[in-house]
C-alpha cells in the first residue's frame, strides 16, 4: 500500500508507526489511524472499510516437518504462536472453542506482525490475515473452515485535517485500498 501511495503521491512525506494501541486522534499522536475497533470521540471523521478475513497459517517447511492439522483438537499435538495479553485476540481464539491455554503457545507476542514473522520463519502455525498469508508462496492456510472473526476495520481522522490535502491523499487511498482488497 506505502508504495503505490507514495508513487501517487511522490512529494507525500509518510510517518508510520505499527502499534496494536489506539493512537489519540484528538491529542495528535496520528493524523489517519487505520482502527480494529469503531472510534468513539466525537470530533473524528471515520469510514468504516470492509473486515479483514483471518485463518490459521504455517510455513510449507513446519508443516513438512509436523503435518498438517484436519481439526481444532489436533492443534494439540502442533506448535502455537499467538499473544500473550492482547484482549482482543484472546477473545478471538476463544470464539471458535478451542481452549488453548497460553503455555500452549511456543512463541507469544502482542505484535501481529511479529507474528507472522513467526509463521513465515516456520516456528509454527498462527492466525494472519487471509489476504497477506494466501499471497505468500511459502505459507498455506490450515483448518480453513474454521471461522475467525474478521477484524472490523475503520480508517480514521480529525475533523479539522480532513479537508487538508496530504491527510485527504492518505485518507481516500486508504479507504480505496482496504474496498479494493476486499473484493479481491
Amino acid at each position: 500500500m506505502v508504495a503505490e501511495l507514495r508513487r501517487r503521491h511522490p512529494d507525500l512525506i509518510l510517518e508510520i508507526e505499527l502499534s496494536d494501541a489506539v493512537a489519540n486522534i484528538l491529542e495528535q499522536e496520528a493524523d489517519v489511524a487505520v482502527r480494529m475497533q469503531q472510534p468513539s470521540q466525537g470530533a473524528l471523521i471515520a469510514r468504516k472499510v470492509p473486515p479483514i478475513e483471518l485463518g490459521f497459517f504455517a510455513h510449507v517447511d513446519y508443516l513438512a516437518r509436523r503435518g498438517r492439522p484436519d481439526t481444532v483438537a489436533d492443534l494439540d499435538d502442533h506448535d502455537l504462536i499467538g499473544p500473550d495479553r492482547h484482549r482482543y485476540d484472546l477473545a478471538m481464539l476463544d470464539a471458535h472453542g478451542s481452549d488453548i491455554p497460553l503455555e500452549r503457545f511456543v512463541a507469544r507476542v502482542d505484535s501481529h506482525p511479529a507474528q507472522l514473522a513467526l509463521i513465515r520463519a516456520g516456528v509454527g502455525i498462527g492466525v494472519t490475515q487471509c489476504g497477506v498469508g494466501r499471497r505468500d508462496p511459502s505459507l498455506r492456510q490450515v483448518l480453513a473452515e474454521v471461522c475467525l472473526p474478521p477484524l472490523e476495520t475503520w480508517i480514521v481522522t480529525h475533523e479539522d485535517l480532513r479537508s487538508l490535502p496530504r491527510i485527504a491523499a492518505v485518507f481516500d487511498y486508504l479507504v480505496g485500498t482496504f474496498d479494493k482488497l476486499a473484493t479481491t
